[in-house]
């Protein structure tokens, strides 16, 4: 993929301006992406009701289509289409471009009728087929999604279905339900997302296309489907907080302006994975939420050697089980006393809690199985593990004792399914963190660290700068050189 290129947007004009084509460019923008378009069909349109739509002629679109092969695509974002004709053009188009560039992202939100109730275009099943054998990401309304799948019993075997070929997950969205949320569920081959926000008492022209023109944008980004669609929800809220209204009759009807760049706690969504996660009491805070350097090691003789260097905090990780865990486990914890520091125990929580121990640092599946309320009730301190946006939104709500942001740089500690975040998504992620205290960790070495204490975290997780430095006692004294640094 070229370093630099636009967002391709396939769809209709709304002559409204509040939807379509309009929207998608608007939304693009404001995430600092310009786009190139070609339009499907114009929806002449009122904010509330439908006056007629116009398709464009087979050969017009086909000419737009050729035009856009001129800019370089970092994503497709497809809206409606007006006929089994343009379907198979813009299939074709799409198939040379893969070929081409075979991780282009390929966004279709499947618009079959107007928000004003207006049917936009019909397409043949075999054409649809067609087009979702190069789509990746696919985010239909409930409606939408019963005619594109087949006629299984639930909304699950249906949107999982879809996912074969290049599909890599499909949203399927919930704004149209009557109730005090709307959530908006993502299937993908690992995990069941539900992103969901209050339910908003104005209607806003357009969500569909702004959502699917953001997770477009943030996909072209590198960001994974469920961090793009959790960010993308996350700028939703956001509109909804800052939308203004454009008719009087009906009343409350709203457009979205520019998006904002900033994300707030308030923008995210409630964000579950597989199963809810409900705690009835607040977890212990840090002793010292000014963590600095934090070294995680795999014994006690690596953890004794760095608390008599004087950290604040550190975390024993050991992930072979035997007999004599529950032992080494009980030394941890005396050593944390001795050097008055807060030692954390790494996934065995059971553990961890029959030792007395200060705190203890779970993953993300980790939580499956941790009984959570348990452990905020017996005074255990609580830091968890994210990898980007959709990890982060799941755990804000628990206020954890710390977050844990990463991985920031490639390590070799261990197998990481998603790429390195880096030091810019890492500064966006400690400031939506709030007052919350953050870690990164991932890849940090002496050479990487100031960049890294740079974004605002308030500690530094590190493995192998020092269990595999030389002189482990000049790196500790190094880092701690960084950490100790007043930003």
């Amino acid at each position: 993929m070229a370093a630099c290129g636009v967002i391709w947007c396939i769809g209709g004009l709304d002559t409204s301006g509040g939807a379509g084509l309009l929207r998608d460019g608007i939304t693009a923008a404001s995430l600092g992406m310009p786009v190139a378009q070609a339009v499907t069909l114009i929806s002449v349109q009122t904010h509330h009701s439908a006056i007629s739509v116009q398709s464009t002629a087979l050969s017009d679109f086909e000419k737009q289509l050729s035009a856009l092969e001129a800019q370089v695509p970092l994503a497709v974002k497809i809206g409606a289409l007006a006929s089994s004709a343009q379907c198979r053009a813009l299939t074709s188009l799409l198939h040379r471009i893969i070929n081409q560039y075979p991780d282009l992202p390929v966004i279709w939100d499947p618009v079959l009728t107007a928000s004003t109730g207006q049917t936009l275009g019909t397409i043949s099943r075999e054409d649809i087929d067609a087009l979702l054998d190069v789509v990746t990401i696919l985010t239909p309304n409930l409606p939408e999604l019963g005619r594109l799948a087949e006629p299984l019993t639930s909304q699950e075997q249906q949107a999982r279905g879809l996912l074969r070929g290049r599909m890599q997950a499909v949203l399927v969205k919930g704004g149209h339900r009557r109730q005090a949320e709307a959530t908006d569920t993502l299937y993908t081959a690992g995990y069941t997302w539900q992103f969901a926000s209050a339910m908003q008492p104005v209607q806003l022209r357009g969500t569909g296309c702004l959502l699917a023109s953001a997770i477009a944008v943030l996909t072209a980004a590198g960001f994974a489907p469920e961090d793009a669609v959790c960010q993308a929800k996350a700028r939703l809220n956001q509109c909804f907080h800052t939308a203004f209204p454009v008719a009087q009759k009906p009343e409350k009807i709203q457009v979205a302006p520019c998006l904002h760049h900033v994300l707030s706690q308030r923008d995210m969504p409630r964000v579950d994975r597989d199963r809810t996660l409900c705690v009835q009491a607040e977890f212990a805070r840090l002793d010292r939420p000014d963590m600095g350097l934090y070294p995680v090691v795999d014994s006690l003789d690596w953890l004794e050697q760095v608390l008599q260097s004087g950290v604040r905090v550190a975390q024993l990780r050991i992930k072979t089980i035997t007999d004599a865990l529950p032992d080494i486990i009980h030394q941890a914890v005396a050593l944390g006393r001795k050097y008055h520091s807060q030692v954390f125990i790494n996934d065995h929580w059971q553990l961890a809690l029959a030792a007395g121990a200060y705190g203890v640092h779970l993953g993300q599946d980790d939580l499956q199985d941790a009984d959570l309320t348990l452990i905020a009730r017996s005074g255990l301190r609580l830091g968890i593990s994210t990898h980007g946006y959709a990890e982060l939104g799941r755990v804000l709500a628990l206020r954890p004792s710390y977050i844990a942001l990463g991985h920031i740089f490639a390590t070799k500690t261990k197998h990481m399914p998603s790429a390195p975040q880096g030091p810019e998504r890492l500064a966006a992620y400690a400031e939506l963190c709030g007052d919350i205290p953050t870690v990164a960790i991932g890849g940090i070495s002496i050479a990487r660290a100031p960049q890294v204490w740079a974004t605002g975290v308030d500690g530094l997780a590190v493995v192998t700068a020092i269990t595999e430095a030389a002189d482990p006692a000049r790196a500790i004294h190094a880092l701690q050189e960084v950490t100790d640094h007043v930003r």
